[in-house]
């Protein structure tokens, strides 16, 4: 990402460049000019601190699977917004027919 010829990284252009620091894909000029606003912005260090916790804490959160009740109400309300749709276009298609494999979010129809 460039910095447009700006010797200076100000906080906003430093957020920006947060992913692709953290993925090592900026270029070493740019990582250089980051670093160096890092090492004098207590804000945006502390916002990357931040970052880097939630990165560490969501690499090891799994899926979890969600109750039966949770899935009939999915695809209740998956059903209702697909008659309302078909309503709403002028089609009387059942609602089965547009469920392929009457799968939604991980859950399976009853």
């Amino acid at each position: 990402m460039a910095l447009f010829g700006r010797t200076v990284v100000v906080c906003r252009k430093a957020v920006d460049l947060f992913t692709d620091y953290l993925e090592d894909a900026l270029p070493s000029r740019d990582r250089a000019r980051l670093e160096g606003h890092l090492a004098g912005c207590p804000r945006c260090a502390e916002h990357l601190r931040q970052m880097r916790t939630t990165i560490g804490a969501l690499g090891q959160v799994g899926p979890d699977t969600p109750a039966p009740e949770t899935c009939d109400e999915l695809i209740a309300l998956y059903q209702r917004w697909v008659a309302d749709l078909a309503l709403w276009l002028g089609d009387s298609k059942p609602v089965s027919d547009r469920v392929s494999d009457g799968r939604l979010i991980g859950c399976v129809a009853a």
